[in-house]
Protein backbone atom coordinates (compact mmCIF):
# COMPACT_ATOMS: atom_id res chain seq x y z
CA UNK A 1 0.00 0.00 0.00
CA UNK A 2 1.19 3.42 -0.92
CA UNK A 3 0.89 6.50 1.12
CA UNK A 4 -1.18 9.17 0.30
CA UNK A 5 -1.96 13.29 0.79
CA UNK A 6 -5.42 14.28 0.04
CA UNK A 7 -5.87 18.14 0.70
CA UNK A 8 -9.35 19.91 1.08
CA UNK A 9 -9.75 21.66 -2.25
CA UNK A 10 -11.35 25.39 -3.39
CA UNK A 11 -13.17 25.50 -6.32
CA UNK A 12 -12.95 28.51 -8.03
CA UNK A 13 -16.43 29.82 -9.66
CA UNK A 14 -15.36 33.15 -10.73
CA UNK A 15 -13.56 36.13 -9.67
CA UNK A 16 -16.32 38.24 -7.74
CA UNK A 17 -16.62 38.25 -4.23
CA UNK A 18 -19.66 37.13 -1.85
CA UNK A 19 -21.61 37.76 1.31
CA UNK A 20 -20.11 35.93 4.20
CA UNK A 21 -22.06 32.43 4.64
CA UNK A 22 -23.58 32.66 7.86
CA UNK A 23 -24.85 29.06 9.20
CA UNK A 24 -26.90 28.74 12.09
CA UNK A 25 -25.69 26.29 14.36
CA UNK A 26 -26.59 22.03 13.77
CA UNK A 27 -25.24 20.22 16.59
CA UNK A 28 -28.52 19.79 17.55
CA UNK A 29 -29.37 16.80 14.82
CA UNK A 30 -29.31 14.06 16.87
CA UNK A 31 -26.45 11.37 16.20
CA UNK A 32 -25.73 9.94 12.33
CA UNK A 33 -27.32 6.20 11.13
CA UNK A 34 -24.59 3.79 12.41
CA UNK A 35 -24.71 1.07 9.60
CA UNK A 36 -23.46 -2.45 9.56
CA UNK A 37 -19.79 -3.29 8.92
CA UNK A 38 -17.81 -1.47 6.07
CA UNK A 39 -17.86 -3.41 2.50
CA UNK A 40 -16.52 -0.89 -0.07
CA UNK A 41 -16.62 2.68 -1.35
CA UNK A 42 -18.14 1.85 -4.46
CA UNK A 43 -21.24 -0.17 -2.12
CA UNK A 44 -21.71 2.98 0.15
CA UNK A 45 -23.56 5.00 -2.45
CA UNK A 46 -22.06 8.82 -2.02
CA UNK A 47 -20.85 11.61 -4.11
CA UNK A 48 -17.16 11.92 -5.01
CA UNK A 49 -17.03 14.95 -3.04
CA UNK A 50 -18.95 17.05 -1.19
CA UNK A 51 -19.71 21.24 -0.55
CA UNK A 52 -18.90 21.14 3.33
CA UNK A 53 -22.22 23.84 3.56
CA UNK A 54 -24.74 20.98 1.79
CA UNK A 55 -23.79 18.81 4.92
CA UNK A 56 -24.56 20.87 7.69
CA UNK A 57 -28.07 18.88 7.72
CA UNK A 58 -25.96 15.77 8.71
CA UNK A 59 -25.74 14.94 12.10
CA UNK A 60 -22.17 15.54 14.27
CA UNK A 61 -20.19 12.90 15.05
CA UNK A 62 -21.76 11.51 18.41
CA UNK A 63 -20.20 10.98 21.33
CA UNK A 64 -20.68 7.58 21.75
CA UNK A 65 -19.68 6.44 18.21
CA UNK A 66 -15.70 5.63 18.77
CA UNK A 67 -14.22 5.35 15.54
CA UNK A 68 -10.54 3.72 14.89
CA UNK A 69 -10.13 4.81 11.42
CA UNK A 70 -11.13 6.49 8.55
CA UNK A 71 -12.22 5.60 4.86
CA UNK A 72 -11.94 8.27 1.63
CA UNK A 73 -13.62 7.70 -1.06
CA UNK A 74 -12.18 9.44 -4.69
CA UNK A 75 -12.18 9.76 -7.82
CA UNK A 76 -9.48 11.52 -10.37
CA UNK A 77 -8.15 11.56 -13.93
CA UNK A 78 -5.81 9.25 -15.10
CA UNK A 79 -4.87 9.70 -18.58
CA UNK A 80 -7.84 8.35 -20.24
CA UNK A 81 -9.41 6.78 -17.36
CA UNK A 82 -10.93 7.39 -14.14
CA UNK A 83 -9.50 5.91 -10.93
CA UNK A 84 -12.03 6.16 -8.16
CA UNK A 85 -10.08 4.86 -5.01
CA UNK A 86 -10.45 4.09 -1.25
CA UNK A 87 -7.81 5.62 1.23
CA UNK A 88 -7.67 4.84 4.93
CA UNK A 89 -6.03 6.33 7.68
CA UNK A 90 -5.89 4.88 11.66
CA UNK A 91 -4.83 8.54 13.21
CA UNK A 92 -8.03 9.68 13.36
CA UNK A 93 -8.17 11.00 17.11
CA UNK A 94 -8.01 14.78 15.71
CA UNK A 95 -10.28 14.35 12.85
CA UNK A 96 -12.64 12.98 15.42
CA UNK A 97 -12.22 15.85 17.98
CA UNK A 98 -12.65 18.47 15.38
CA UNK A 99 -15.93 16.75 14.01
CA UNK A 100 -17.21 17.41 17.57
CA UNK A 101 -16.54 21.02 16.95
CA UNK A 102 -19.86 23.52 17.12
CA UNK A 103 -19.93 25.43 14.00
CA UNK A 104 -18.68 29.07 13.40
CA UNK A 105 -17.45 31.34 14.32
CA UNK A 106 -18.27 33.59 11.70
CA UNK A 107 -17.17 37.15 11.08
CA UNK A 108 -18.01 39.55 8.50
CA UNK A 109 -15.81 38.51 5.83
CA UNK A 110 -15.54 38.96 2.25
CA UNK A 111 -15.88 35.45 0.74
CA UNK A 112 -14.61 34.53 -2.53
CA UNK A 113 -16.69 33.15 -5.54
CA UNK A 114 -15.96 29.34 -5.06
CA UNK A 115 -16.71 26.74 -2.50
CA UNK A 116 -14.62 23.98 -0.64
CA UNK A 117 -15.07 20.70 -1.24
CA UNK A 118 -14.24 17.48 1.15
CA UNK A 119 -13.94 14.01 -0.28
CA UNK A 120 -16.67 11.57 1.05
CA UNK A 121 -15.60 9.70 4.26
CA UNK A 122 -16.55 7.91 6.34
CA UNK A 123 -15.15 7.01 10.20
CA UNK A 124 -15.17 3.55 11.41
CA UNK A 125 -15.80 1.93 14.46
CA UNK A 126 -13.70 -1.42 16.05
CA UNK A 127 -16.31 -3.72 15.05
CA UNK A 128 -16.37 -2.29 11.49
CA UNK A 129 -19.66 -0.11 11.39
CA UNK A 130 -19.07 3.24 10.12
CA UNK A 131 -21.20 6.87 9.65
CA UNK A 132 -20.89 9.78 8.02
CA UNK A 133 -21.11 12.71 10.24
CA UNK A 134 -21.75 16.35 8.97
CA UNK A 135 -18.44 18.64 8.64
CA UNK A 136 -18.44 22.09 11.05
CA UNK A 137 -18.01 24.93 8.83
CA UNK A 138 -17.23 28.51 9.37
CA UNK A 139 -16.59 31.69 7.35
CA UNK A 140 -17.53 31.13 3.96
CA UNK A 141 -18.99 27.95 4.24
CA UNK A 142 -15.70 26.65 4.65
CA UNK A 143 -14.72 23.77 7.48
CA UNK A 144 -13.43 24.63 10.63
CA UNK A 145 -9.41 25.02 10.55
CA UNK A 146 -9.18 22.49 13.40
CA UNK A 147 -10.81 19.86 10.45
CA UNK A 148 -8.92 21.10 7.94
CA UNK A 149 -5.68 20.63 9.62
CA UNK A 150 -6.28 17.07 10.93
CA UNK A 151 -7.80 16.32 7.60
CA UNK A 152 -4.88 17.18 5.97
CA UNK A 153 -2.45 15.55 8.71
CA UNK A 154 -3.95 12.24 8.07
CA UNK A 155 -1.45 9.37 7.46
CA UNK A 156 -3.49 7.68 4.44
CA UNK A 157 -3.12 4.25 3.00
CA UNK A 158 -4.87 3.20 -0.75
CA UNK A 159 -6.36 -0.10 0.10
CA UNK A 160 -8.20 -0.38 -3.45
CA UNK A 161 -9.08 1.08 -7.02
CA UNK A 162 -10.69 0.95 -9.55
CA UNK A 163 -10.49 2.52 -13.30
CA UNK A 164 -13.57 3.75 -14.92
CA UNK A 165 -13.20 5.36 -18.51
CA UNK A 166 -13.64 8.77 -18.73
CA UNK A 167 -16.23 8.23 -21.44
CA UNK A 168 -17.91 6.01 -18.84
CA UNK A 169 -17.55 9.03 -16.17
CA UNK A 170 -19.58 11.37 -19.16
CA UNK A 171 -22.16 9.32 -19.61
CA UNK A 172 -22.68 9.09 -16.25
CA UNK A 173 -23.09 12.57 -15.48
CA UNK A 174 -25.23 13.24 -18.55
CA UNK A 175 -27.56 10.82 -17.06
CA UNK A 176 -27.34 12.18 -13.87
CA UNK A 177 -26.31 9.18 -12.55
CA UNK A 178 -23.38 8.00 -9.83
CA UNK A 179 -20.52 6.30 -10.93
CA UNK A 180 -21.26 3.69 -7.78
CA UNK A 181 -24.49 2.62 -6.61
CA UNK A 182 -25.11 -0.16 -4.34
CA UNK A 183 -27.37 -3.25 -5.25
CA UNK A 184 -29.74 -2.54 -2.53
CA UNK A 185 -32.11 -5.72 -3.42
CA UNK A 186 -29.45 -7.85 -1.78
CA UNK A 187 -29.50 -5.74 1.52
CA UNK A 188 -33.51 -6.01 1.99
CA UNK A 189 -33.17 -9.09 1.35
CA UNK A 190 -31.46 -10.02 4.44
CA UNK A 191 -34.43 -8.24 6.48
CA UNK A 192 -37.30 -7.79 4.58
CA UNK A 193 -39.79 -10.50 4.26
CA UNK A 194 -41.28 -10.82 1.01
CA UNK A 195 -45.13 -9.13 0.57
CA UNK A 196 -48.33 -9.40 -1.54
CA UNK A 197 -49.10 -5.64 -1.33
CA UNK A 198 -46.95 -3.58 -3.48
CA UNK A 199 -46.73 -0.23 -3.09
CA UNK A 200 -45.24 2.45 -5.40
CA UNK A 201 -44.08 5.82 -5.68
CA UNK A 202 -45.30 8.62 -8.40
CA UNK A 203 -42.92 11.01 -10.39
CA UNK A 204 -42.89 13.94 -8.29
CA UNK A 205 -42.57 16.09 -11.59
CA UNK A 206 -38.87 15.78 -11.38
CA UNK A 207 -37.78 13.96 -14.21
CA UNK A 208 -37.36 10.08 -13.47
CA UNK A 209 -33.68 8.71 -14.20
CA UNK A 210 -32.94 5.17 -15.01
CA UNK A 211 -29.33 3.88 -13.71
CA UNK A 212 -28.16 0.73 -14.66
CA UNK A 213 -25.00 -1.08 -12.98
CA UNK A 214 -22.63 -3.81 -13.16
CA UNK A 215 -22.06 -5.88 -9.93
CA UNK A 216 -18.11 -6.89 -10.17
CA UNK A 217 -17.33 -10.47 -9.85
CA UNK A 218 -15.62 -9.27 -6.42
CA UNK A 219 -18.95 -7.48 -5.12
CA UNK A 220 -21.76 -10.30 -5.78
CA UNK A 221 -22.73 -12.39 -2.66
CA UNK A 222 -21.44 -9.69 -0.91
CA UNK A 223 -23.75 -8.59 2.28
CA UNK A 224 -23.98 -4.68 0.31
CA UNK A 225 -22.88 -5.24 -3.45
CA UNK A 226 -21.66 -2.08 -4.87
CA UNK A 227 -22.22 -1.81 -8.69
CA UNK A 228 -20.25 0.20 -11.46
CA UNK A 229 -22.19 2.69 -13.97
CA UNK A 230 -22.56 0.84 -17.09
CA UNK A 231 -25.59 2.68 -18.78
CA UNK A 232 -28.54 5.34 -18.16
CA UNK A 233 -30.90 8.00 -18.96
CA UNK A 234 -33.86 10.27 -18.36
CA UNK A 235 -37.03 8.64 -18.79
CA UNK A 236 -39.35 10.44 -21.23
CA UNK A 237 -43.11 9.67 -20.91
CA UNK A 238 -43.09 7.41 -23.89
CA UNK A 239 -40.83 5.19 -22.13
CA UNK A 240 -41.74 5.51 -18.86
CA UNK A 241 -45.43 4.46 -19.41
CA UNK A 242 -44.70 0.65 -20.50
CA UNK A 243 -41.86 0.15 -17.57
CA UNK A 244 -44.81 1.58 -14.76
CA UNK A 245 -47.33 -0.63 -16.84
CA UNK A 246 -45.39 -4.05 -15.74
CA UNK A 247 -44.41 -3.08 -12.46
CA UNK A 248 -45.75 -6.15 -10.05
CA UNK A 249 -48.84 -5.49 -7.47
CA UNK A 250 -49.02 -9.12 -6.47
CA UNK A 251 -45.72 -10.92 -6.85
CA UNK A 252 -44.01 -11.55 -4.07
CA UNK A 253 -40.25 -12.42 -4.05
CA UNK A 254 -39.53 -16.07 -4.91
CA UNK A 255 -36.75 -17.93 -2.44
CA UNK A 256 -33.62 -17.52 -4.74
CA UNK A 257 -29.81 -16.86 -3.36
CA UNK A 258 -28.38 -16.23 -6.72
CA UNK A 259 -26.16 -13.16 -7.11
CA UNK A 260 -27.09 -10.05 -9.48
CA UNK A 261 -24.40 -9.30 -11.75
CA UNK A 262 -26.23 -6.52 -13.22
CA UNK A 263 -29.39 -4.26 -11.53
CA UNK A 264 -31.18 -0.84 -13.09
CA UNK A 265 -32.03 1.62 -10.29
CA UNK A 266 -35.18 4.05 -11.52
CA UNK A 267 -35.55 6.87 -9.21
CA UNK A 268 -38.55 8.68 -8.76
CA UNK A 269 -37.86 11.13 -6.39
CA UNK A 270 -36.47 11.28 -2.76
CA UNK A 271 -36.55 8.06 -0.92
CA UNK A 272 -38.77 6.81 -3.69
CA UNK A 273 -36.31 4.28 -5.72
CA UNK A 274 -37.15 1.54 -7.73
CA UNK A 275 -34.58 -1.74 -7.50
CA UNK A 276 -35.00 -4.38 -10.33
CA UNK A 277 -31.70 -7.53 -10.66
CA UNK A 278 -31.59 -7.57 -14.51
CA UNK A 279 -30.01 -11.53 -13.38
CA UNK A 280 -29.63 -13.39 -10.74
CA UNK A 281 -33.55 -13.81 -8.77
CA UNK A 282 -34.87 -10.98 -11.12
CA UNK A 283 -36.16 -9.72 -7.62
CA UNK A 284 -37.72 -5.79 -7.39
CA UNK A 285 -37.52 -3.27 -4.60
CA UNK A 286 -39.50 -0.62 -3.85
CA UNK A 287 -39.00 2.14 -1.62
CA UNK A 288 -41.68 4.37 -1.48
CA UNK A 289 -43.34 3.18 1.46
CA UNK A 290 -40.69 1.52 3.48
CA UNK A 291 -38.22 -1.54 2.11
CA UNK A 292 -41.05 -3.82 0.02
CA UNK A 293 -39.40 -7.14 -2.03
CA UNK A 294 -41.69 -8.57 -5.00
CA UNK A 295 -41.00 -10.75 -7.73
CA UNK A 296 -39.54 -8.91 -11.51
CA UNK A 297 -41.37 -10.05 -14.83
CA UNK A 298 -39.26 -10.38 -17.62
CA UNK A 299 -41.12 -8.50 -19.22
CA UNK A 300 -40.31 -5.22 -17.59
CA UNK A 301 -36.63 -6.62 -17.70
CA UNK A 302 -36.68 -6.52 -21.29
CA UNK A 303 -38.24 -2.72 -21.18
CA UNK A 304 -35.43 -1.51 -18.64
CA UNK A 305 -32.60 -3.41 -21.17
CA UNK A 306 -33.54 -2.52 -24.09
CA UNK A 307 -34.13 1.82 -22.48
Amino acid sequence: MRSTVVVLALVLAGCASEPSVQQPAHRDWGAPEVHARWQSCASAQHPPAVNPVETRWLAPLSDDFTPVAIVLCTTAADGQDMVSAELRADDVAAVAAALRLPDGPYAKVSCPAGEAVVPWFALLDAQGQWVHPGVPTGDCGKPVAQFSDAFAALHLKTVATRKISKATAAAAAAAHCELTWADMIAVAARSTPPTSIITYGLPSGLPVRLCVYDVPADEQGSTRPGGVFATGTVLTVEEWGPIASLLPEDAPAKPCARPAGRFALVQLGENEDIYVELNGCHRLLSQASGNILSQASSALITELEKV
